[in-house]
């Protein structure tokens, strides 16, 4: 008698944007494997779809064969969050500079990043929190970039790029308001 082949694509699984997965079990010897789609001939493949998709692999073993499917969802990530503070082009910002977004449906945490960079290559505050606002001491006074990620299960796109420019003004003597004798110290 010709036993029976066996093949096992896993349990179905959803998993985020971007990344990937494998799926599959363990060979057996004396079995080939086939993958739709992709074609891969091994018991085990790793996967990363950008969209829901059924897996099935068929094993065969002297005429024998058996087929068994999984799917492979996407978790989409948190929605967006909306800037809020500073207005974007902001000028003469002080230390610490209170940066503030509004809260996304279902986020758990957001990861802000402050860069010298539109690109955010070179990323010079980045910190990951519970709430919807920070301040961001020590930077030099210079043009910044900011932006916001919420994260769920996953990690969402992130927020539209706002700018804001630090002051370099340590102190004033009130003058540019009127005053002649009101000094003041920014932190």
């Amino acid at each position: 008698p010709v036993a029976p082949a066996v093949v096992d694509a896993g349990s179905d699984v959803a998993i985020c944007a971007g990344a990937s997965v494998q799926i599959g079990t363990a060979a057996i010897g004396g079995q080939n494997y086939s993958w739709s789609p992709g074609g891969a001939t091994t018991a085990q493949i790793t996967v990363s779809p950008s969209v829901q998709t059924i897996y099935t692999v068929t094993a065969v073993n002297n005429c024998a064969n058996a087929s068994d499917s999984v799917t492979v969802s996407i978790t989409p990530g948190a929605d967006a969050p909306a800037l809020v503070a500073p207005a974007d082009g902001a000028i003469n910002q002080a230390l610490p500079v209170a940066l503030s977004w509004a809260p996304v449906a279902g986020a758990t945490t957001y990861t802000l990043e402050v860069a010298t960079d539109a690109a955010f290559a070179s990323i010079v505050h980045s910190e990951t929190i519970g709430g919807t606002s920070t301040s961001v001491a020590g930077l030099d006074p210079i043009e910044y970039f900011w932006r916001v990620r919420a994260t769920n299960v996953c990690i969402g796109a992130p927020s539209a790029t706002r700018t804001f420019t630090v002051t370099d003004v340590l102190f004033t003597d009130g003058f540019e308001s009127g005053g002649t004798s009101a000094w003041s110290v920014f932190p």
